[in-house]
């Protein structure tokens, strides 16, 4: 599609009619103004925000933002609290917080934003990630993470209102920022799991939230490989299985593990694809024993697949390839749209965006 992919095609694929002031490439950046908020939430369902990144460089806020003081903001991820409002967690270049977003009847208003964490001058910490970083817990809580002094740090928010708090803070995986970093669902409320690479291995550990303390179980190995770049993705799939893909210099590899208490253990891996360099992976649930997997990278194109897990035996389905941008896909977007079963795919090469 055109070299611009904005809200304003996020708004048709949500089936929402609204009017678009100004179009950001989703590659550089897309400003959270009242106007963006209005827009992704203007049939009064805050339910229709889509799970992911709004954000991925460095961008000059527009007049009217009151989410904090700070006149910039790198990255932020959302998620609906209820019909009429979203939860937001970003970063200012300075801290990174949290804030309720409510619409009601087209009128947007803003919660106070509270600080998650502060960080050492020109740290990022969430640099890189494709995934978001914030998953539901229920009954108002939220989980979310982020990088500290090159490790993944993660905290449970509670929302009241317009008001959130912060719970403790907790240390998910060391020597591992949330670049390379998933939390999977096995239980909604109580327990995740957590899958993590560090360029040499892929890990998993479980994570049991109780309130808003995070107890984790012992660290497992997946996976022990050179992959390629730690570029990994993971999911859970039901109370006792998850699942993760990866990339080695050579293929795209997908293994599923089995989840009893919080022992974890590997099944084995398989080898999805041929493609080499598979820098933007995503995996996505379909059910309890099948998932869907989005990759690119320098096969010069994007592709999907679906795979079917028994025990911990991963069978390759269906896949196809969804763009061939004729160059390297640098970034991959994938946003699920609830209700309808489908997915919106936003990719971007060395010289283009497209949906």
């Amino acid at each position: 599609m055109a070299d611009m992919v904005s809200l304003a095609l996020m708004d048709d694929i949500l089936r929402q009619t609204t009017v678009v002031e100004k179009s950001y490439p989703l590659w550089g950046g897309m400003p959270l103004t009242k106007g963006n908020v209005s827009r992704v939430l203007s049939d009064g369902k805050a339910a229709d925000l889509p799970v992911g990144v709004f954000g991925s460089r460095k961008v000059s806020a527009p007049s009217g933002l009151t989410l904090a003081s700070q006149s910039s903001f790198v990255l932020m991820s959302s998620l609906p609290v209820n019909s009429t409002q979203a939860i937001v967690v970003y970063y200012d270049g300075t801290s990174v917080y949290a804030c309720v977003v409510t619409e009601i009847n087209y009128v947007v208003s803003y919660g106070t934003a509270v600080v998650i964490a502060t960080t050492a001058s020109g740290q990022n910490p969430l640099n890189g990630f494709i995934d978001g970083n914030i998953v539901s817990l229920g009954g108002g809580k939220f989980l979310t993470w982020y990088t500290s002094s090159g490790n993944t740090m993660g905290v449970v928010l509670t929302v009241s209102g317009s008001a959130v708090s912060v719970g403790s803070v907790y240390s998910l995986a060391t020597g591992v920022t949330t670049m390379f970093f998933s939390i999977g669902v096995l239980t909604v409320g109580s327990k995740y799991v957590a899958m993590y690479s560090d360029g040499s291995t892929v890990k998993a550990v479980v994570l049991t939230i109780t309130g808003t303390t995070i107890a984790l179980g012992s660290v497992a190995t997946l996976v022990t490989a050179a992959v390629y770049g730690s570029y990994m993705s993971g999911c859970g799939l039901s109370a006792t299985l998850g699942v993760v893909t990866y990339s080695t210099a050579s293929a795209t590899f997908i293994i599923a593990f089995s989840v009893s208490g919080t022992t974890i253990t590997a099944g084995t891996a398989l080898n999805a694809t041929s493609s080499a360099n598979n820098n933007s992976l995503r995996i996505f649930p379909l059910s309890a024993t099948t998932c869907v997997v989005f990759y690119g990278g320098s096969s010069n194109y994007a592709g999907g697949f679906t795979c079917s897990i028994s025990g911990t035996v991963v069978t390759k389905l269906a896949g196809l390839t969804l763009m061939s941008p004729g160059s390297q896909v640098n970034y991959l977007w994938v946003m699920p749209i609830d209700g309808i079963g489908a997915f919106a795919v936003f990719t971007n090469s060395s010289s283009s965006s497209y949906l």
